[in-house]
């Protein structure tokens, strides 16, 4: 538990240094929204979702994004739109859920999933 607790603090830490992160391209997350089929009637999960920059280009796709994260300090820093909730939880001792669930989970792995994607295509070319 300590050591997780030491996460969220130097987690929050670097809140001040996320607006240096490499945007991700709109592009590769129109493939995404396109290979799972994210469309204006689906709800999704941003788990750990720190400043925002998954739940930025999530919110063009889905009718509505859960974004979570632990740390209040980026919480702060992620931009309101009005179809992204934002809770503070800490997933990893916390339980969280929702309501009416969700049909996708992103965990801020997109080149993970876009590998996916292109691996899927080229298993369908074969």
């Amino acid at each position: 538990m300590q050591n997780q607790a030491a996460s969220i603090l130097s987690h929050s830490k670097q809140a001040p240094y996320y607006r240096f992160r490499v945007p991700y391209s709109q592009k590769l997350f129109a493939q995404i929204a396109d290979f799972l089929d994210i469309t204006g009637d689906t709800e999704v999960m941003d788990a750990g979702c720190g400043t925002g920059h998954v739940t930025d280009h999530l919110v063009k796709f889905a009718k509505h994004v859960h974004a979570v994260d632990g740390s209040d300090e980026m919480l702060k820093r992620a931009q309101n739109y009005s179809n992204a909730s934002y809770y503070l939880r800490d997933l990893n001792k916390e339980k969280f859920e929702l309501t009416n669930g969700v049909s996708h989970i992103f965990l801020d792995v997109v080149y993970t999933i876009s590998l996916q994607i292109q691996c899927a295509r080229l298993l369908t070319i074969i």
